[in-house]
């Protein structure tokens, strides 16, 4: 990510941030988030810091962690005997399921 799209995406995060909270459904889901995912206590207080605060490195050290495209799935909805052909050169291994999501061989 370049700079100026870090710079973007944290202005946006900081700025929908308050419009999240102002209704009291929107506070509830916000105190939800901290109890079910164990944010600490000022996570609400500190939102905005800590958005400021991550730098490329940390988003490169997290998408090389998280974002693993060798281990991703395409997954594509249809006639297989349409669309097969078409997508053999995508892939050397192809599954296809039945509409009740078993194996078909």
């Amino acid at each position: 990510m370049s700079a100026e799209e870090i710079t973007n995406f944290k202005s946006y995060l900081t700025g929908v941030f308050p419009i999240r909270i102002e209704t009291q459904d929107g506070l509830i889901d916000q105190y939800v988030n901290i109890k079910m995912f164990d944010l600490p206590d000022n996570y609400l207080k500190a939102y905005r810091d800590q958005v400021n605060a991550v730098t490329t490195e940390d988003i490169q050290r997290v998408a090389q962690q998280y974002v693993t495209p060798d281990r991703a799935a395409i997954v594509i909805v249809g006639d297989a005997a349409e669309v097969t052909e078409q997508i053999k050169p995508y892939s050397e291994a192809i599954e296809i399921y039945d509409t009740e999501g078993k194996l078909k061989r």
